[in-house]
């Protein structure tokens, strides 16, 4: 690589040290000289694999191998064909397969490239620890993480459309599990199935959902929607794929639906249909994904449009031991919650048109709200210094509205009845802690691992 630098792009000069490999920056792009402000990069891995990337939107697709035929056309010709004897080749038996299996094992994402998720944040007084240990107890391979999000996602949804934040916010986060296959991702699914099916709310869970039609199409019979998905990299890589416009459709809805949780949405026209009004629609999305089919997916398109910032990411554990139980019914404690808030109707609702009820600051969380917003301001500048800025400042853009919805849902989970809820400091300090995790666990993880 150096040889070659030297002879193509002698303006690169000497490479700086870039997370145990080398990075050069180009003065100028190579693709669009109007790009000046050092947003063209050339990474070479601690691994040896090698990257271009600008960080303009008009640079996507600028890929290493597209800079290597600007500079050397003809470089990746197929030389003539030529009469060589390949015997020896195909003669090799185990070894080659061994080193192939081997090599794969490398390149596999493993948990433990990620920060450690911290041990007190599973601590969730109230519904979600209910629901939680139900979980643990009962699972055939119980897993802490994928059952904390499983129950984070289903307080979430029972009190959508119901309470918001002093500011607006809804209870409708976006839950990304990633865990490799046969750790028991199908179960905390199940057990919220089987819940909202106690209290009579089944209907409002989704399971497959085409394009962001068939989205709309949910929400205007249930406005308060639960997506529960597996292997969702592949939604995500139909989104990157697609040619059509069909599947973009799907992640413009959702960043719409994300920031409109409190206001009235207008449906698309529709054949034999006028426009038709979705009175605060809340989706609340649980999905589960492979690490590396995840990573794959991503693209500078979901980095950069702000979908990437909405996507709360959790970490699975490895495959435990496993158990054999009978499946009991599910409590009556947990059931006798769910339904609270499921017929929980704050005052001045009507059937479809729900008035949300506020929720208030307990008065010791009032300083902490303004002292989570210094901190996001703070974060956000720091990352002002960083030559990947768009998609990691958009994540640190949400990091105190985050906050605040997670204290909200945490706030619901500990409250005796709906209409007593009340956001606490105890569930301000457990957001903050939560969300500043998984932030730096996202971009800590995204950097290690968008390249390849």
């Amino acid at each position: 690589l150096d040889s070659w630098i030297g002879r193509f792009c002698p303006e690169l000069g000497q490479p700086g040290d870039w997370k145990g490999g080398r990075k050069w920056v180009f003065p100028v792009c190579p693709f669009n000289d109007a790009h000046r402000n050092r947003s063209a990069v050339l990474i070479q891995e601690p691994s040896g694999a090698i990257a271009f990337r600008c960080h303009h939107n008009g640079c996507t697709g600028n890929d290493w191998k597209k800079l290597r035929v600007l500079k050397e056309p003809g470089c990746y010709d197929q030389p003539p064909l030529m009469n060589i004897n390949i015997d020896g080749i195909l003669n090799q038996k185990c070894k080659a397969r061994e080193s192939i299996v081997q090599d794969m094992e490398r390149t596999e994402i493993a948990v433990s490239d990620s920060i450690p998720f911290p041990p007190d944040l599973f601590n969730v007084p109230g519904f979600i620890g209910d629901v939680m240990t139900f979980s643990m107890d009962y699972a055939p391979f119980p897993n802490k993480p994928l059952a904390f999000a499983g129950a984070v996602a289903l307080q979430a949804h029972l009190a959508a459309r119901k309470v918001q934040t002093p500011t607006g916010l809804r209870t409708n986060p976006y839950i990304i599990a990633l865990a490799k296959s046969g750790v028991g991702k199908d179960f905390p699914r199940s057990v919220n199935q089987r819940i909202l099916e106690s209290v009579h709310k089944e209907d409002e869970i989704i399971e497959n959902v085409a394009s962001g039609q068939g989205l709309e199409d949910e929400l205007l019979i249930h406005p308060a929607a639960l997506w529960q998905s597996d292997e969702f990299y592949s939604v995500l890589q139909e989104v990157v794929m697609d040619t059509t416009g069909q599947k973009q459709t799907l992640m413009k809805y959702l960043l719409t639906l994300f920031t409109s949780a409190n206001k009235n949405v207008m449906t698309r026209v529709k054949s034999g249909r006028v426009k038709a009004k979705i009175a605060c629609p809340n989706l609340t999305l649980y999905a589960t994904t492979t690490p590396a089919g995840f990573f794959d997916s991503l693209s500078p398109r979901l980095l950069n449009d702000g979908m990437y910032a909405r996507l709360d990411v959790i970490i699975g554990e490895s495959r435990g031991d496993g158990q054999t139980k009978d499946q009991p019914d599910i409590p009556a404690g947990i059931i006798g919650r769910a339904k609270a808030w499921a017929d929980f109707q704050p005052t001045g609702s009507g059937n479809m048109d729900i008035l949300a009820m506020t929720v208030p600051y307990a008065p010791d969380a009032v300083k902490l709200v303004e002292q989570l917003r210094k901190r996001e301001t703070e974060m956000y500048r720091k990352s002002e210094q960083d030559e990947d800025i768009d998609w990691k400042l958009s994540v640190w853009s949400r990091a105190c509205e985050n906050t605040l919805r997670y204290a909200l849902v945490y706030s619901c989970s500990i409250s005796e009845k709906p209409e007593d809820t009340v956001i606490t400091a105890e569930a301000i300090r457990w957001a903050q802690k939560f969300i500043w995790w998984e932030i730096e666990n996202k971009i800590h993880m995204t950097d290690r691992h968008y390249y390849k």
